[in-house]
């Protein structure tokens, strides 16, 4: 017994070292009639399972440094058998140094999953083999959260998260699975155009504004306010850069998307005539949230 006891503590003292993300997953299943609703409570757990008990990072991430990652996925189809079609919605965070916030890393909502799950199937997630849609959707958009959460703490730290993405979306291609080419989805706003924004040279002075808004801007906030805000303007100059070249982009929607709140807030307490050079700028890289770069005048 004592034995026993002592493996059950070794097994969850490795799991609880191999966490990455402070992850909880919801499905919403209220969409779909369904005889058996408990395939979809099953899902719920075999999701939760598989994101917190693997090792996504390739160093050691301390309890206190964990992505927060939060995600509903709300089941559209289903044909009581194991075919499903949902949306999943994607919320991720990351520990600000010296204080209690965590900044929005990716906020997005994927409207083409489509995908077989049965009871209690195993999930094995390899970026280089296709196993199944489901792994492959969920292990490409956490490869592309920890890519995008190394960026934060170095220059193009995300490279090799993002290369086993695209080598997901690859692996999705080749099996012919849905949701994965250029054509899929609408507006150009799928996997496809996300990861190759991500991989492309076009958008290397963006990615490396990324570690500048985050690290040099945000992480310092909280000892000197006015040192972080002028980073962040920095970095928010890069990304207008990026901008005039690649209208309309996926990442660059995604990203202002994620940060319109956070980057308000932030502007808010500045004086009002770095209010109306801020605005103007924001206005110009990112006019579909114009309205609300208005608010920070309004502050």
């Amino acid at each position: 017994m004592r034995n026993a006891i002592l493996l059950i503590l070794v097994f969850l003292t490795i799991a609880a070292g191999a966490q990455d993300f402070n992850a909880k997953i919801s499905v919403n299943h209220t969409q779909v009639n369904a005889r058996n609703l408990q395939i979809f409570s099953n899902l719920e757990q075999s999701l939760n399972e598989f994101i917190n008990n693997k090792k996504w990072a390739d160093f050691k991430i301390n309890a206190n440094e964990r992505i927060n990652l939060n995600m509903v996925m709300n089941i559209t189809s289903y044909d009581n058998v194991n075919s499903f079609g949902a949306s999943l919605i994607i919320n991720a965070s990351r520990p600000v140094y010296g204080s209690t916030y965590s900044t929005v890393l990716l906020n997005h909502e994927d409207n083409d999953v489509k995908f077989t799950y049965q009871n209690f199937q195993l999930m094995n997630f390899n970026d280089q083999t296709f196993n199944d849609n489901l792994t492959s959707i969920l292990g490409f958009y956490l490869e592309i959260v920890m890519g995008m959460c190394m960026d934060t703490y170095s220059p193009m730290g995300g490279d090799p998260y993002f290369s086993r993405a695209n080598n997901v979306l690859i692996a999705a291609q080749s099996a012919g699975q849905p949701g994965w080419s250029s054509q899929d989805g609408s507006s150009n706003k799928n996997r496809y155009f996300l990861i190759d924004d991500l991989t492309s040279d076009r958008f290397k002075d963006m990615r490396k504004a990324m570690y500048i808004y985050h690290h040099k801007g945000l992480d310092v906030m909280s000892k000197n306010l006015e040192t972080g805000r002028n980073e962040i303007t920095v970095a928010l100059k890069d990304i207008q850069k990026v901008a005039k070249v690649q209208t309309n982009s996926m990442w660059m929607r995604v990203f202002f998307n994620s940060k319109v709140n956070e980057i308000v807030s932030i502007y808010s307490t500045a004086l009002a005539t770095d209010k109306n050079k801020i605005v103007e700028m924001l206005t110009q890289i990112d006019p579909a949230n114009a309205t609300k770069w208005l608010q920070i005048k309004s502050r």
